[in-house]
């Protein structure tokens, strides 16, 4: 973050058998070990999960990233967060979090934008590199 504004979004790389044992059929146990993980490796507790599935192919991506709030039952209980085919699972911080609202729409209710630059510039210039 540099003020209010997001340039990258820090993110946490695990492999998916370190994290699916976490899940428990109990969920305040669930709730724990998120709390642990949390803790240990300094992880907010809303991020974008994905998952990482074994190569299938240059463009294989069975899987969009699914907001996941660590501290919240409901969000945990959506078991389908985690593959069980999945090689890797990803945590990255959902930036902006709830308390970094860029502003108010017209009735109150808070907002934020994002936008999407793309750059482009010619890949020869007179023989240069």
């Amino acid at each position: 973050m540099a003020g209010r504004l997001a340039t990258r979004r820090e993110s946490w790389t695990f492999l998916a058998d370190q994290i699916a044992p976490l899940m428990d059929r109990d969920l305040t146990t669930t709730l724990l070990h998120m709390d642990d993980l949390r803790k240990q490796w300094d992880i907010p507790t809303e991020v974008f999960v994905h998952q990482h599935m074994p190569s299938q192919g240059a463009t294989f991506d069975q899987h969009k990233p699914r907001y996941v709030d660590l501290t919240s039952p409901v969000s945990l209980m959506l078991r389908g967060w985690i593959d069980p085919g999945a090689a890797h699972i990803a945590f990255v911080e959902a930036l902006p979090a709830r308390g970094q609202v860029l502003g108010l729409t017209q009735d109150g209710e808070p907002t934020v934008a994002e936008y999407l630059v793309g750059l482009q510039w010619p890949k020869n210039l007179g023989g240069m590199a």
